[in-house]
């Protein structure tokens, strides 16, 4: 293989590197929050400095990656994250799946090669580099590719995905609920027969940026209302949540990237979900459950069993919960990968740090 060469320069103007991001994208295995529709919003809506990293095999560009360095503070590590800012506001978005975009015949060398050359980058800069890499949410494979990286990455705060494999139920015969077990199987048709006994019981797919926007409006008001019972903030909380997620809608509806469901009974709404489709996997990412005091009715539940259902019979591969742990995501999928945080220093720079402070001590005590 031939050698890569990177460089490192500002991100911007996001229109410049649309084309280029797109082009790479064609040629790479990369989930959903890798794809222009969720960078380019994310370059358009944050307020930072992000650094490209492009890496080339002669004329071709086969590795991407948006770094931001965080705010420098006196004896801190200073870092940079990929496609994450270290502003928590920010990064409630929580992207997962994280990595470098990467063409996939580089894919589990490439990642390595532009880590170590990030690593020696930082340090060339000085004072106004970086010491520590920091990659949130990784997939499996980006784990894998950077086990060999000099010096060793530490791993943090693994965390479960969960997913339905609509693949091999459709090759096993298309029946979902044969796939689950006996209990989960009874309390969907127990609700489905208590919803149905009000009415029609209808699934929705929003046909327009209008509709979109009004049910995520509706998920919105729902998923706050569960969140603030339980004394919680919600994610919709956020002014910057909110205003990305319309700007995704917006340009993603388009061209079939994202989906906001509405399950409704006898007219009355039962949820709202809002998923991320891509390359045959719908990417379950947020809802609106309208609960009530009857636990036999699981409206969640029953919303997930149907929206299942639906991509079943759309066609699609993979129905992915993602990550975190809740009941439902057990009883619906199974388990899928982990995804963690890779963090990835300069060596010595701890002992370094510590030494630093032990002399401002002891210049203090003197």
């Amino acid at each position: 293989m031939q050698e890569l060469s990177f460089s490192f320069r500002p991100a911007g103007p996001v229109s410049a590197l649309e084309p280029f991001w797109r082009d790479l994208e064609s040629r790479s295995d990369c989930s959903f929050f890798l794809s222009w529709d969720w960078i380019g919003c994310w370059l358009d809506e944050i307020d930072a400095s992000p650094i490209l990293v492009e890496g080339r095999a002669g004329d071709a560009v086969v590795v991407l990656g948006v770094f931001c360095p965080g705010a420098a503070r006196p004896f801190a590590i200073r870092s940079v994250r990929l496609q994450e800012t270290g502003q928590a506001e920010v990064d409630s978005l929580y992207i997962e799946y994280n990595g470098l975009l990467i063409d996939r015949r580089w894919a589990g060398i490439g990642e390595r090669l532009c880590i170590e050359a990030l690593l020696a980058e930082g340090a060339r800069r000085g004072r106004a580099g970086w010491d520590r890499i920091v990659i949130g949410a990784a997939a499996e494979p980006v784990v894998a590719a950077l086990r060999d990286v000099q010096p060793k990455p530490r791993l943090e705060a693994p965390i479960q995905t969960s997913h339905v494999d609509l693949a091999a139920i459709r090759a096993a015969g298309g029946d979902y609920l044969a796939a689950i077990s006996a209990n989960t199987r009874y309390q969907i048709r127990r609700a489905r027969r208590l919803y149905e006994a009000r009415g029609p019981l209808t699934l929705d797919v929003a046909r327009d940026g209008e509709e979109a926007q009004a049910y995520f409006d509706a998920l919105r008001v729902l998923h706050q209302a569960t969140w603030t019972a339980r004394g919680r903030p919600g994610a919709f909380a956020s002014p910057f949540f909110v205003r990305f997620h319309r700007h995704l809608i917006a340009s993603g509806l388009p061209n079939d990237a994202v989906e906001l469901v509405r399950i409704s009974a006898g007219g009355a709404p039962v949820a709202y979900l809002y998923n991320f489709l891509y390359r045959g996997t719908v990417y379950y990412y947020a809802s609106g459950i309208a609960y009530e005091p009857d636990n036999k009715a699981r409206p969640g539940l029953l919303s997930h069993a149907m929206c299942i259902a639906h991509h079943l019979a759309r066609g699609d591969d993979c129905y992915d919960f993602m990550a975190g742990a809740a009941r439902y995501k057990e009883s619906l999928g199974t388990p899928g990968p982990a995804i963690s945080t890779i963090i990835v220093e300069r060596a010595g720079i701890r002992s370094m740090l510590a030494g630093a402070m032990r002399g401002l001590r002891e210049g203090i005590r003197g």
